[in-house]
């Protein structure tokens, strides 16, 4: 028989080792988790959370996508006195408001991480007109005594989310002039389908901020917005073919009469709704906000993210990335 000395050693060893499996377990996260932190991430990686995040609001609110944030709700940034960081233009990115923070939870979410510069905030297109700050504050944190204070302003720093189902287009479709948007009163020159966009948002004298942030969920009639142009304008350059512009989530509920899963419709795979934003050198070249110079990343309406070499079709069409604002 083993003697007691021996079983006392075989004891001694157990415990060790028991003490080994137990700093282990609770090591073992912690380096999971400082590896991870110390791994770069992608705009594609953000993007892939956007997607999930995307998901589970629409399986909650009746398959409806969010809108996009639109204008601030206090309007014109003189309206938010005492507020600092505060941004009146028209935000391309989801509805802040209704995702933070009980969708996502992490504003950063809302910057690239893997962008190499900034870019001046000059010669833009009229989708971003707000140069990145890689920082934690790109996307802005409303700050001061005012009733803004704490909400997320300039949400489209890094990539663009319009809102509506732009169905996927080429230089051959309609374009918009500099003089004929002059002529008509219309915000850019570019292609016809986003200029109805801009158009549709755009505050004037007998639209405030507020009037516009209460139809940014409506559909968009493209022979309203470019009436002024002719026909040719504004016919087939909406969603299948028509002149309208639904939004992303009444593309789906629309046709949609069941209660579980919305079934696969052509038009799904090939909708892009969120992608790297697209910027202007002072040339107005495009550029992009991550390490490829080649195009960008697309988040589709499925779900999922490819990488689209520019050019191509929206939204890497040319004339997409070097839209110009007027005057």
């Amino acid at each position: 028989m083993p003697s007691r000395k021996l079983r006392l050693r075989w004891v001694e060893l157990g415990a060790v080792l028991l003490l080994v499996v137990i700093a282990v377990v609770l090591v073992l996260p912690v380096v999971r988790n400082t590896l991870a932190a110390s791994t770069p991430r992608l705009c594609v990686d953000n993007l892939k959370q956007w997607g999930a995040i995307f998901r589970i609001y629409s399986t909650e609110n009746s398959w409806r996508w969010p809108l996009s944030h639109g204008f601030e709700p206090y309007g014109s940034a003189s309206n938010a006195a005492g507020c600092t960081n505060v941004e009146d233009t028209y935000d391309f990115s989801p509805d802040l408001s209704l995702l933070f923070p009980e969708y996502g939870n992490d504003p950063l979410l809302l910057t690239c991480p893997d962008a190499r510069q900034t870019v001046p905030p000059s010669k833009l297109g009229p989708l971003v007109i707000k140069a990145p700050r890689l920082d934690p504050g790109a996307f802005g944190i409303v700050q001061g005594p005012c009733d803004a204070a704490g909400s997320i302003t300039n949400g489209d720093a890094s990539y663009t989310y319009l809102g509506w189902r732009i169905d996927p287009f080429d230089d051959t479709h309609p374009q918009v002039s500099r003089e004929q948007a002059l002529a008509a009163g219309l915000p850019a020159s570019g292609p016809a389908a986003v200029v109805a966009l801009l158009s549709f948002i755009q505050p004037t004298a007998e639209q405030s901020y507020q009037d516009v942030q209460a139809h940014r969920g409506d559909t968009i009639r493209a022979s309203i917005q470019l009436g002024a142009l002719g026909r040719k304008y504004y016919e087939g350059v909406g969603n299948d073919g028509t002149d309208l512009f639904t939004p992303l989530w009444h593309g789906i509920s629309v046709l949609y009469q069941g209660n579980d899963e919305p079934p696969d419709y052509p038009f799904v795979p090939v909708t892009p709704v969120m992608w790297d934003a697209i910027y202007q050198d002072e040339n107005g070249n495009p550029t992009f906000t991550h390490r490829n110079p080649d195009g960008v990343n697309v988040l589709y309406l499925d779900g999922h993210v490819e990488f689209k070499t520019y050019p191509g079709v929206f939204p890497v069409a040319p004339s997409f990335a070097t839209m110009k604002r007027v005057p």
